[in-house]
């Protein structure tokens, strides 16, 4: 549901962005439905290493979700 009111509001925002941001938030619930799925089978000892790549694995997305910005790359701004 969060994420569900989080996607509208962007739509609602709008601008260059609002698809990629809208794009980063259903692929981060997929990710935390498919974390959810493979808890189980986690113990407490490879809890650590697995929260670890579930982030590395969403700022990698994002960060491709980000590309997809029109105009991103040839902005002047773009570090």
């Amino acid at each position: 549901m969060a994420a569900g009111l989080a996607g509208a509001k962007r739509i609602y925002l709008g601008g260059n962005g609002a698809a990629a941001e809208v794009g980063m938030i259903i692929t981060a619930v997929l990710l935390g439905i498919l974390a959810q799925r493979l808890m189980p089978e986690c113990s407490n000892r490879t809890i650590l290493p697995f929260c670890l790549f579930l982030g590395l694995a969403l700022s990698v997305v994002g960060f491709l979700w980000a590309l997809a910005v029109p105009g991103l790359l040839s902005s002047p701004d773009f570090v």
